[in-house]
């Protein structure tokens, strides 16, 4: 196992400095390490206090790490001063480190300052000339340029004449350049070149940790052999991830999660399963009568999904053969395009059912689904505002959870302008929507043979 090392500050809130470099190097498979530079006093709203860490002991800490293990790349992060800064640096030249990411850390996610002003100056001198790259966003490389950022030109500007301190690549991270953009684009320049590196933008408060999880993920890839700008498109997508499944811990700027793409793989694996299984169940209980003309879509999404991709059903949907249901292949994911839209409304209401099953509208089957037991609630499709703008969610459900303030089982609409009446069984997950179906499937049998 590669070991990696963090030089930072420790947030006793958890959600960046050394706690976030190390989740992060655990989350791709590496033994983390660590020199404390400060302990900070602090939680999701601000910093408190900080207790500075001399530099004799962190430069203690340095040699017990250094002689001992076989460090293939290190991250600095929170150094405080100029007389850490100078330790660090002194350290660095006597182990002879090359492979060195800075993340010039100046300012908590509060607002309250991590570097004392005397220091950039020693950062600007004794640090940024040993290191392989350094990773500012908009507000540090401003202070280490001297240039006003407020565009691309002066972005690149920024990066020449950061470059000029002797790193060999600089990368500013532009997230908040473009407010208004949906799109974060984060800046390489190598001394001859720039490279774009583009990536969704997620609107979230949960971004504590984002700088120190950017540069521990590059100095990870890096001692995972990837090539600088192989590893820089790793980590883009890594932070992107760990920005998408934040989650809100205190009061204040909740933490990214380094640990996402781990439980991703878990949780698509949970998704299959659980389709698999409500497959069964629908299987077993006669659907096929219930089956519309354009055939059944069984889906299931991600927890916190805001895309089709992270959506699964069963390729070519659920069909009816005869009086038997049939799939054409196993679930997976980024197959179903309309119920997906259904699912993605309901998550981005702020509901946590992330399951839906659409079947035919047509009386009886109302109402099966209302001796079932199920609550519903309708809309009208010829309603629709030609300028809904959300291309990710259907329009009918998300109105129907704004106007009614609840997430009922049932949404049904009837059709129009050649588009099939329609019902939506929508729950919890797979298994919880193929109950509920299945329900329905046995009062619609019982209303067909009151009826013979």
């Amino acid at each position: 196992m590669k070991e990696v090392l963090t030089i930072a500050g420790s947030d006793s809130g958890g959600g960046a400095g050394i706690q976030a470099d190390l989740k992060t190097f655990a989350a791709l498979g590496l033994h983390g390490l660590s020199v404390i530079t400060a302990l900070t006093a602090q939680n999701s709203q601000g910093v408190r206090g900080i207790m500075e860490v001399p530099g004799s002991f962190i430069e203690s800490q340095l040699e017990a790490v250094m002689t001992d293990f076989n460090v293939s790349s290190v991250k600095t992060g929170m150094l405080a001063n100029s007389n850490v800064i100078k330790s660090v640096a002194r350290k660095i030249k006597e182990f002879n480190i090359t492979s060195i990411i800075v993340d010039p850390v100046m300012v908590a996610k509060s607002g309250d300052p991590l570097l004392q002003r005397e220091a950039v100056q020693a950062l600007q001198e004794e640090l940024l000339p040993l290191s392989l790259a350094v990773t500012p966003n908009l507000e540090e490389a401003e202070v280490l340029s001297g240039i006003k950022i407020t565009g691309d030109k002066d972005l690149e500007r920024a990066a020449i004449k950061i470059k000029e301190f002797g790193m060999k690549m600089v990368i500013i991270k532009g997230g908040h350049l473009r407010e208004e953009s949906r799109v974060a684009v984060d800046t390489l320049y190598d001394g001859k070149e720039f490279f774009r590196f583009e990536a969704p933008r997620y609107e979230t408060k949960n971004t504590h940790g984002t700088g120190c999880t950017f540069s521990a993920a590059l100095a990870s890839y890096l001692a995972l052999d990837y090539s600088f700008l192989e590893a820089v498109k790793k980590s883009k997508e890594f932070i992107t991830l760990a920005i998408k499944d934040s989650y809100k811990a205190g009061q204040g700027y909740g933490p990214v999660n380094p640990m996402a793409g781990l439980y991703q793989e878990k949780e698509r694996y949970r998704v299959l399963k659980n389709l698999q299984e409500g497959l069964k169940i629908l299987k077993e209980a006669c659907l096929a009568p219930l089956i519309p003309e354009v055939q059944s879509s069984l889906v299931m999404a991600l927890p916190r999904a805001r895309e089709k991709s992270e959506v699964a059903g069963f390729p070519g949907r659920i069909i009816k053969v005869g009086e038997e249901i049939r799939i054409l292949e196993g679930p997976d994911f980024n197959c179903s395009r309309w119920m997906s839209k259904v699912v993605l409304a309901l998550l981005y209401n702020g509901y946590n059912w992330t399951s839906a099953l659409n079947l035919k509208a047509k009386e009886d089957v109302l109402e099966a689904c209302k001796r079932a037991g199920l609550t519903m609630e309708s809309f009208n499709r010829e309603e629709e505002p030609l300028d809904f703008s959300q291309e990710e969610i259907e329009w009918g459900t998300d109105h129907v959870l704004k106007t009614k303030g609840y997430t009922p089982d049932i949404i049904f609409d009837g059709g129009c302008c050649g588009m099939e009446a329609m019902v939506r069984v929508m729950g919890k997950d797979a298994l919880d929507v193929s109950r509920k179906a299945a329900a329905i499937a046995r009062e619609y049998q019982k209303i067909r043979k009151n009826n013979r």
